[in-house]
């Protein structure tokens, strides 16, 4: 089972991580899972990345908003 990942941008995480380091690192699980969903098919990289960095900010922003 997947351990679920909760994105904290106010502040470091206990591994003494910067927001943006946070960021990037759940915009790389969402970017693999994406890779994963897909078979585990090479080369839709950028692809994967940038769909990873939107739902990621989709997420911010309407945890944001509540």
């Amino acid at each position: 089972m997947q351990k679920k990942h909760h994105l904290n941008l106010g502040a470091k995480d206990p591994r003494g991580n910067k927001p943006n380091e946070q960021m990037n690192q759940k915009i790389c699980e969402v970017a693999y899972s994406l890779y994963e969903k897909r078979n585990c098919v090479p080369g839709n990289e950028l692809e994967d990345w940038l769909e990873a960095e939107k739902l990621v900010k989709q997420k911010l922003n309407s945890t944001c908003d509540k």
